[in-house]
């Protein structure tokens, strides 16, 4: 009896360290691309600010046609708001890199990456699908 007692207190802390390594093993796979873009020497830093309250980072690297958003920059929004992430190609218009993802893992959000852009920027909108041009820039900069 006592055996088979222990026995069941082992397999459920045994179960226990599997659901851990499980949870260790899906952020690692969420984290380990953005670890390789920011370990790269060729990701440079772009920094998005309006000069007061926003200081919002972007990793870009050309080589890799990789970029990613830093979100730990970015305030909570006004209730009803939603921040979008844009492109700026020299005399074309802003190009939409979707919607920011406050929840995303780790802190990081992928963007695509388009050839060509000299500017990020972060628009504030009123709708959570966004706009197809920026409403209201909160913070902007260039590559």
């Amino acid at each position: 009896m006592f055996l088979s007692a222990e026995h069941e207190t082992l397999k459920k802390k045994a179960e226990a360290l599997q659901v851990q390594a499980d949870d260790c093993a899906k952020r690692r796979e969420l984290t380990e691309p953005m670890a390789n873009l920011l370990r790269d020497t060729d990701t440079k830093p772009v920094a998005l600010s309006d000069g007061k309250t926003y200081h919002i980072t972007i990793f870009n690297n050309k080589l890799r046609k990789e970029c990613a958003l830093d979100i730990s920059g970015l305030p909570v929004p006004n209730p009803g708001k939603y921040f979008q992430c844009w492109a700026i190609v020299e005399g074309k218009d802003p190009i939409s890199l979707g919607m920011v993802r406050l929840d995303a893992p780790a802190g990081w959000q992928p963007l695509p990456y388009i050839e060509g852009a000299a500017t990020y920027a972060i628009s504030e909108e009123a709708s959570p699908q966004g706009n197809p041009v920026p409403t209201l820039v909160i913070a902007i900069g260039n590559i």
